[in-house]
């Protein structure tokens, strides 16, 4: 072998060195799971502005979780909202640590933002748009 050759397959084995691809797998989960609390949370954010819009011009009653509508007669609008909302994003933190732990709540994550897109981001810009 070549002198060149040996001292680029040194090279070579030095920069991998504490490579590991477990290690990059397990960086690119977390940064997943990461990525999907951060779009829940967003979509959080989203729901609560298109439902405080949705209710206060059609009426309380176009809140779909009865919960959230009594709360609203109870404490108004804006702040039923708002408790709700900071309960949903604190179980989603809660959920976005526990995934690095329980393989399959990462999964239910994107399932999640999914339902969320269907069943309120949808519906809410569909109604407030006609």
């Amino acid at each position: 072998m070549s002198n060149t050759a040996v001292l680029l397959r040194e090279e070579l084995s030095i920069g991998c060195e504490g490579f590991s691809l477990e290690k990059f797998r397990r960086t690119i989960a977390a940064n997943e799971v990461l990525l999907l609390g951060a779009f829940l949370i967003l979509l959080q954010a989203a729901d609560g502005i298109l439902t405080l819009i949705g209710v206060q011009q059609f009426g309380t009653s176009m809140e779909g979780n009865l919960l959230i509508r009594k709360l609203m007669i109870v404490f108004g609008h804006g702040p039923a909202i708002a408790i709700a909302k900071s309960i949903c994003i604190a179980i989603i933190i809660r959920l976005t640590l526990l995934a690095h732990r329980v393989s399959w709540v990462r999964q239910a994550m994107g399932a999640i933002c999914c339902f969320y897109l269907l069943a309120a981001i949808f519906p809410w810009t569909y109604i407030l748009a006609h």
